[in-house]
């Protein structure tokens, strides 16, 4: 078993597979945004007051969600390519769409119920009213911390979608399987690998965000990088 490159090599091999394709990578990223929006431009305006139109609100929002699992299946395509050393275009953004689609829906769907459960005690106070007997304060630090809850659930799960792409004939049971086995002893170096963008995010946030069109493939890249750095690790 082979050991770990480090966080600065996994970086290293994203921005260099980066080179030439950032272009791409940047629309990639222009049009799910772009489509995430005008999705939930069309919810929102629907919705009305009340009980029934909360729900059918948090219905509408949970299948744009599960829709957009589709572009990150294609999405994950995309950067696997990149990785690889493969050819890079807009239409791997697609690959979803024709690449198992139903696993991948199956997937998200699969994420979505960790954040659910995760942000059940939020869901709750909201509920019974107790959120407005919280300060600001307090029910942003609830959030905060149900977030984090949802992420760390969340790690053995994050190569789903790399695999699925690598293994297409895998069910859904053995894609959810593989990660976690993937992820085993893994979790904490891909969480200082997230965190190690966190500056960076900073950096984005307070000059109007418009850094995050090269921060976004980056970012990404580094996931996919990380990903072959574990398959190699786990390679007979």
């Amino acid at each position: 078993m082979k050991k770990n490159h480090s966080i600065s090599t996994i970086k290293k091999r994203a921005r260099e597979q980066l080179l030439g394709n950032l272009s791409v990578c940047v629309k990639a990223s222009i049009i799910t945004l772009f489509v995430f929006l005008t999705l939930v431009m069309i919810v929102v305006p629907a919705v009305h007051t009340g009980f029934f139109g909360v729900a059918l609100y948090e219905l509408s929002m949970t299948l744009v969600q599960l829709f957009m699992g589709l572009f990150i299946s294609g999405s994950a395509f995309l950067y696997l390519n990149l990785i690889y050393g493969k050819e890079v275009a807009v239409k791997n953004l697609f690959a979803g769409f024709t690449t198992q689609p139903d696993k991948a829906i199956k997937l998200q769907l699969i994420l979505l119920a960790i954040d659910l459960v995760c942000a059940s005690p939020l869901l709750l106070l909201d509920f019974t009213g107790y959120a407005n007997r919280l300060s600001d304060f307090s029910f942003y630090l609830l959030m905060l911390a149900c977030e984090f809850l949802s992420l760390l659930c969340k790690l053995g799960l994050s190569q789903v979608f790399f695999l699925l792409h690598d293994f297409p004939e895998r069910s859904v049971k053995e894609i959810v399987q593989a990660s976690f086995r993937l992820m085993k002893g893994q979790k904490i170096c891909l969480l200082v690998l997230m965190c190690s963008f966190l500056p960076l995010a900073l950096v984005c946030a307070l000059t109007f965000f418009v850094p995050f069109l090269w921060l976004a493939p980056y970012y990404r890249a580094a996931m996919a990088a990380f990903y072959q750095d574990v398959i190699e690790k786990n390679a007979d």
